[in-house]
């Protein structure tokens, strides 16, 4: 998925807003959905096999020795699109 935003934290306030009033029943789980599919940090790996979000696997590797992790830029390649 193409994310807008690094992280969570990026995400305007008004943003926020706008998907919880179009959401009427379950706005929690509305605005999780949103961040998973709009929030770079919060999505899934796609080589994972099991569930393993990127702000989950930087962690890890901070854990295991690679010191602090800073994500300042990324890149999106399409590859035979």
């Amino acid at each position: 998925m193409k994310p807008n935003y690094l992280f969570e934290a990026d995400v305007p306030q008004e943003v926020k807003e706008k998907v919880l009033a179009e959401e009427e029943k379950d706005k929690k789980k509305a605005l999780e959905k949103f961040m998973t599919r709009e929030v770079m940090m919060e999505q899934e790996l796609a080589t994972s096999d099991e569930p393993l979000k990127i702000k989950d696997l930087l962690a890890l590797k901070e854990k295991e020795g690679l010191g602090k992790l800073h994500v300042k830029e990324w890149a999106l390649f399409n590859i035979g699109a």
